[in-house]
């Protein structure tokens, strides 16, 4: 009896270790697959893999886990409406379209076509420079681009479009060759560009560093936030052989697997010697 009584009880702790085990993984996992994104003069917004890399290499920041609303990463939008003034010239018939992949994509680009019976057409291809506001009322966006007006080639240095989400509407206006605007563009096909509530890291940057950051300095950062390398896997490039050769210490998950296996081993010698 004795001997059921101690086999009963090594299989108790096998299965608390088993248990343990699991429960570490799960409480490991809840920590990870969690969006980066950072604070910039737009807003907040989703944080590239290069961002990332200039951040830890030229930049004072801080790493706080949140819950909020924060936009969605992409947007693509499709308007019309019936008044362009360029050249003092008024044309209808708008079609605007573009889409921003935002933030691994590229800022993406879009065009613009304006008419006013067969011979005054309008049409723009534009390159997204740089997003200047993004939030969940609000996407506005720089552009260049080139195009023509009728046989008329042109180049536009500086296109400021503004995406008013609340009210579905699309104002752009474009400097260069000629200037051009149009206002109220309605909006009648919009894809993501809206925002949603998770849990998420936020990136806050501080000041420039004088100088940058040593590879053993970008080292501990990123041992301190293994979240960082969780999103980005580039990141790892930090911790290449060629620097050093990395001592590894288990995390204690692995622990508790290897705790388990032993625990195994042992719980079938004892029976086997019964």
């Amino acid at each position: 009896m004795t001997g059921k009584i101690r086999v009963f009880l090594i299989l108790n702790i096998l299965l608390s270790l088993i248990i343990l085990s699991v429960f570490v993984e799960i409480v490991s996992a809840a920590d990870f697959n969690i969006p980066i994104y950072i604070q910039t003069s737009a807003g907040t917004e989703k944080a590239s893999s290069k961002i990332i890399k200039e951040v830890l290499i030229e930049y004072n920041f801080e790493v706080q886990k949140t819950y909020g609303y924060v936009t969605d990463d992409k947007c693509s939008v499709s308007a019309g409406g019936d008044n362009l003034d360029i050249d003092e010239m008024s044309l209808g018939n708008i079609d605007l379209g573009f889409y921003i992949p935002l933030p691994n994509g590229g800022l993406g680009g879009g065009r613009l076509t304006a008419r006013e019976g067969r011979y005054n057409i309008f049409n723009l291809d534009f390159e997204i420079t740089e997003i200047l506001e993004t939030n969940a009322q609000t996407l506005k966006f720089k552009a260049v681009g080139d195009g023509a007006l009728n046989q008329d080639k042109l180049s536009f240095y500086d296109i400021i479009a503004t995406f008013d989400k609340e009210n579905n509407k699309v104002d752009i206006i474009g400097k260069g060759d000629m200037d051009f605007e149009a206002k109220d563009i309605e909006a009648n096909k919009v894809t993501w560009c809206g925002e949603k509530e998770t849990d998420f890291y936020l990136i806050t940057t501080k000041n420039r560093l004088n100088e940058q950051r040593s590879v053993e300095e970008i080292r501990g950062i990123l041992d301190e936030h293994p979240e960082l390398i969780d999103a980005y896997e580039g990141l790892r490039e930090f911790y290449k052989p060629e620097y050093y050769t990395p001592v590894i210490i288990p995390e204690f998950s692995t622990f508790a697997g290897v705790l388990t296996l032993t625990g195994a081993v042992c719980v079938f010698f004892v029976i086997r010697r019964k």
